[in-house]
């Protein structure tokens, strides 16, 4: 039998929030600008 996982966390300037109880699929960045200037896309 296998445990139940939890993941919480949030994007870099914490407009987003989320929690899951698995494995995520995949993982994705937000799109506001702030996080976008923090991954050091010109913008």
């Amino acid at each position: 039998m296998h445990k139940n996982i939890y993941h919480k966390g949030s994007c870099c300037c914490g407009a987003v929030k989320y929690s899951i109880i698995d494995h995520p699929l995949f993982t994705h960045a937000c799109h506001c600008k702030d996080c976008k200037n923090q991954q050091g896309l010109l913008l």
